[in-house]
């Protein structure tokens, strides 16, 4: 709908900050990552550059506690030697090299892209234990990460993805995760005076409704649905690329 000049005020009253606060704080580490790109990703140029430079302050206070690992992390010949995934030592590491990644470091990409991608034949040959909820915990978080940062290429995150995917299908299985309705934590924020409203109330279809609403929707799937919906990642993925 078209809210006019009066509309983000109203939005703002409706959702009380301190609650979404609430329950971005009782997010796992994956939902946050992927919620929070997902967010990046509905953002505007100049609104990018602001963030970036708030950001780049943030990471400043940490930068020489976390410079060798930062160096280590870019290094290829260091993350040849982080294969063994069913170590829980190497996950850490692989997981601490994935948040200080460069963005166009693609050669350190293709390292941890082949590492990544025998999560198949760890499974099936090795039984690796998904159902400890730190391990699955960790798996989860490494393949979002990956499948979300900008050195690996569109092809890589859409395979990472799809493992991503998979993985959520096995702990779904065993009963680890828990499938939430769209946006139920936020729509706890919203005043249910406004019914109406078409970005207020829950919508009964991703398919009705504005390209907006759409793009947000999709993005709440993302984050709390189980099974991670490939097809509208992979045409977001294609958006990025295309512009």
């Amino acid at each position: 709908g078209d809210y006019g000049s009066g509309g983000p005020a109203a939005l703002r009253n409706c959702v009380q900050r301190e609650e979404v606060y609430r329950w971005f704080s009782s997010l796992t580490s994956a939902q946050r990552a992927e919620f929070l790109c997902g967010l990046l990703d509905l953002c505007v140029p100049i609104e990018l550059r602001f963030l970036g430079s708030c950001l780049e302050d943030l990471a400043r206070k940490d930068y020489h506690s976390l410079r060798d690992a930062e160096i280590k992390a870019n290094n290829s010949a260091d993350l040849s030697g982080l294969t063994n995934i069913t170590d829980e030592v190497v996950r850490s590491k692989l997981l601490v090299s994935l948040s200080l990644l460069g963005s166009d470091n693609r050669e350190a990409a293709r390292v941890l892209y082949r590492t990544l991608t025998h999560i198949d034949t760890v499974i099936n040959n090795y039984g690796l234990a998904l159902n400890d909820g730190r391990t699955g915990e960790e798996f989860l978080l490494l393949f979002t990460m990956a499948s979300n940062h900008p050195a690996f290429s569109f092809h890589q995150k859409q395979v990472l993805r799809q493992q991503l995917s998979q993985i959520q299908d096995i702990l779904q299985v065993r009963g680890m995760l828990i499938s939430l309705p769209v946006c139920q934590g936020l729509l706890l924020c919203v005043d249910s005076s406004t019914p109406s409203d078409p970005l207020l109330s829950p919508p009964p279809s991703i398919h009705q409704g504005s390209w907006a609403q759409m793009r947000v929707l999709s993005i709440f799937q993302e984050t709390y649905y189980t099974r991670v919906q490939n097809t509208q990642h992979v045409t977001k993925l294609q958006g990025r690329h295309g512009q």
